[in-house]
């Protein structure tokens, strides 16, 4: 018995976590849709939410909006799909999750782990953060979208020594990219519409 996808033969242990009735770590054939992983693996979100974004290879893969979970888990498919299987540590985010402030908890992260040899990784990581955490108090505008913009650009395509700038500035650009009514929200509009989407949860 073959197990996967013509390219990408056999099965990986995926650790699905976040907005999941049973995270854990499984066993999958690769090649299986998304839509498997998370709501028939990870028992789907609680009750009364919805799956609103994935990041299907840990949080240095580009995150993906919940229309997406039809793409499959080989390597191609999530090439294709602008993301990649890389740790297969499956985060699934529901729809109470504002992007804005989740961009900026994983920023934080890399701009910690950052080692400062590198120029755009130590500088751009920390101006994300700042840029990030201004319009997440009220105080943004269109150019902070477009610092960000900017950073993100100078993170990417070989810029620093190892992965960890690309990671960063692909954590603006997908949510950036796939969200952008949110970023809209916080930063022209100085409003957050999740905010109800959690206020009508809890009530």
């Amino acid at each position: 018995v073959k197990f996967g996808t013509e390219k990408n033969r056999g099965t990986r242990l995926l650790s699905v976590s976040g907005h999941v009735r049973t995270p854990g770590v499984y066993e999958i054939e690769i090649g299986v849709p998304f839509t498997h992983i998370i709501n028939d693996l990870g028992g789907g979100p609680f009750e009364g939410r919805q799956v609103k974004a994935f990041w299907p290879g840990g949080s240095s893969s580009k995150v993906l909006p919940a229309s997406r979970m039809d793409v499959t888990s080989d390597i191609e498919a999530l090439a294709a799909a602008d993301s990649m299987a890389g740790s297969g540590g499956v985060m699934v985010a529901d729809d109470t999750t504002c992007m804005v402030e989740t961009t900026y908890r994983l920023l934080k992260f890399y701009a910690y782990e950052s080692c400062g040899k590198c120029t755009p990784c130590r500088v751009g990581g920390n101006w994300a953060v700042r840029t990030v955490a201004k319009i997440l108090a009220g105080e943004g505008s269109r150019m902070e979208l477009q610092i960000l913009d900017r950073i993100q650009a100078g993170l990417q395509d070989g810029r620093c020594l190892c992965g960890l700038g690309d990671s960063a500035g692909w954590v603006v650009q997908s949510a950036m990219n796939h969200f952008p009514e949110e970023f809209e929200e916080h930063a022209v509009r100085h409003t957050c519409s999740v905010k109800q989407v959690r206020a009508a949860a809890s009530a």
